[in-house]
This record gives C-alpha cells, sequence and structure tokens, in this order.
C-alpha cells in the first residue's frame, strides 16, 4: 500500500465533499438554488483537496478549482479533463457568498442548481477513482 503523506487530509477532504452532496441534495428537494451552487463547489473543492494531499502536496487555502487542477494536472493528466467542469463551478463560489457580488449575479435557476450538483459529482467520482 502506498505510504500518503496527508493521508489524514485526503480521508477528511473526501469524506467532507461527500457530506456536502447530502446539503445540495436537501437544498434541491427545498428548492434552494443559490446554496446548492455554493455547497457544489465548495464540494469539488474539497475533493480536489483531496488530490492534492493524495500526491503529497499540502492542501492550500484557495477556493479556485481551476487552480487546484493545474496544480495537480502534472500528476494527474485525467483531472484537467474537468477543467471546464471546474470553471463553470467556480463561478458560484463567490456569487452566491458574498452580498456584495449581488448586483454582478447570474441567475440561478432550478437547472443550474442541478447541473452545478452533477457537475460536483462528476469531479468528485474523478477523484475517488484517481484516489483507488
Amino acid at each position: 500500500m502506498k505510504s500518503i503523506k496527508y493521508q489524514k487530509d485526503v480521508d477528511g477532504f473526501i469524506k467532507e465533499a461527500e457530506r456536502e452532496i447530502e446539503y445540495i441534495e436537501w437544498d434541491i428537494k427545498g428548492s434552494k438554488w443559490d446554496p446548492a451552487c455554493f455547497w457544489s463547489q465548495q464540494a469539488a473543492e474539497k475533493a480536489l483537496k483531496a488530490l492534492w494531499a493524495y500526491y503529497g502536496r499540502k492542501p492550500i487555502k484557495i477556493h479556485r478549482l481551476e487552480t487546484l487542477i493545474k496544480g495537480v494536472a502534472d500528476k494527474s493528466p485525467v483531472i484537467e479533463k474537468y477543467l471546464k467542469t471546474a470553471m463553470f463551478l467556480d463561478q458560484f463560489y463567490l456569487e452566491t457568498r458574498y452580498p456584495d457580488f449581488i448586483d454582478e449575479r447570474i441567475k440561478i435557476s432550478e437547472s443550474l442548481g442541478e447541473r452545478a450538483l452533477l457537475s460536483a459529482r462528476k469531479i468528485i467520482a474523478a477523484v475517488k477513482k484517481e484516489l483507488n
């Protein structure tokens, strides 16, 4: 079995990503599209930080999924296929969290909430496949 320097981080980040998927499902059932989009970005972020830790890189405190993917692309070329998916989710980090972005917000709808959940699930699945 491979010895992983940040195994605790790998396990913790994956566990959190999976838990956040539950939050998204609850939000969608309640027609809460803004939090569904926010948690989708967060779930994907946690999964990507698990991948960083898996490859021996200390997870950094950033939120841009694009940066997280590019930061492990040399070790995990497969994850680069999800760059556009990550960039789609990146738009929800600031817009759904900070009130000063409200004037610039996109209209968050049911279809965006469901697409965000699907996008997060794709990234999480790709990371989990890589970890096994």
